[in-house]
């Protein structure tokens, strides 16, 4: 069986201008599966300032055929959301003894280099990137990009 791999995307498919470039350490966790690199575009966040910054590794709220137990974490709408029951169908953020808030995922940051592990390397934190080519983008993430002066293409 052949595996067919898509290659990462060019700086130039994802960054259209970079007004302001930083360079900091990108944490990258050691859970992380082969072949799922930090590639260009991945979107990030910072909480210190600029001197190191996490990718969302919570996985999307699904509201049909899943069913979350308590301490499952969630990303849904922009902000993080722990389960504080069993057999939780509810949709995060309608029902707070169903979920705790765990407050707004803040996007601050485009990883503009190739990494599979824990690295200094340059972020985009002002400038036009290609909202077709983020990684680890939801939609919801548009105005926190937006706030934080990175726009779409």
């Amino acid at each position: 069986m052949t595996i067919i791999h898509q290659r990462p995307p060019l700086i130039t498919e994802v960054v259209a201008t970079s007004d302001r470039v930083v360079y900091a350490d990108v944490n990258v966790p050691d859970t992380i599966a082969d072949g799922e690199e930090y590639f260009i575009g991945k979107v990030l966040v910072t909480t210190d300032g600029g001197k190191t910054f996490d990718a969302l590794e919570e996985e999307s709220w699904v509201s049909s055929g899943v069913d979350y137990d308590t301490g499952d974490i969630v990303y849904h709408n922009g902000h993080v959301y722990t389960s504080l029951v069993e057999n939780n169908l509810v949709e995060p953020g309608t029902d707070a003894t169903k979920w705790q808030d765990d407050g707004a995922w803040n996007a601050n940051g485009v990883l503009m280099e190739n990494i599979d592990k824990t690295s200094t390397c340059a972020v985009l934190v002002s400038g036009i990137v290609v909202e077709s080519n983020l990684r680890g983008y939801d939609p919801n993430m548009r105005q926190t990009l937006f706030n934080n002066k990175i726009f779409m293409q």
